[in-house]
């Protein structure tokens, strides 16, 4: 009898807590410029609206590094702003198309009425991810909501080839400059 309780799975214990969010369809740090990034919160599950569109209820936190305390520090550079935000992830998976809004919509969200507010393509002109930092990552935060699609696949592979030829280049430049300094 009691090996019969421990065998059991622990999440069949409790019902789970409606509170509690996976945070599969999100990228969790996004880069806001030097020194700053955007670390993200995923509030709601993911909704699929119809026609390849998804979308998922976050929330953004404003983090800047203070060169003088040497840590980063969760502000923002407007002294007028929290530097936390809730907002809309939109994610059309068969476009390839990434947007965020204020607003929530029930269907495919409408051009982008506010300056901040753009339709952003998941991949460059040439095809390939549009994963850039100084794009706001486009790339990886359509990935996470469509991580199923063959571009998404095919995208993540050759992102990994790219950091992979990076951190290549960085260890041969150490290699040679230990090589020098003998």
């Amino acid at each position: 009898m009691h090996f019969l309780a421990l065998s059991i799975p622990f999440i069949a214990l409790g019902p789970p807590d409606p509170a509690f969010v996976l945070q599969t369809n999100v990228f969790p740090k996004v880069s806001c410029g030097s020194g700053c990034h955007f670390k993200v919160e995923q509030l709601t599950p993911m909704v699929d609206l119809g026609d390849g569109w998804r979308k998922v209820k976050i929330k953004s936190t404003t983090y800047i590094y203070n060169l003088a305390a040497q840590k980063l520090e969760q502000r923002t550079r407007n002294p007028f702003h929290s530097g936390i935000s809730t907002k809309w992830n939109y994610s059309n998976c068969k476009t390839k198309i990434f947007t965020q809004r204020s607003k929530e919509y029930f269907a495919a969200p409408p051009a982008p009425e506010a300056r901040y507010e753009r339709n952003q393509n998941a991949f460059l002109s040439d095809g390939k991810p549009n994963f850039y930092s100084v794009n706001g990552s486009v790339f990886q935060r359509w990935r996470a909501m469509c991580p199923e699609t063959a571009a998404a696949k095919k995208g993540t592979e050759e992102v990994r080839a790219w950091w992979d030829n990076v951190i290549n280049m960085l260890k041969n430049r150490q290699e040679r400059i230990k090589n020098e300094n003998q």
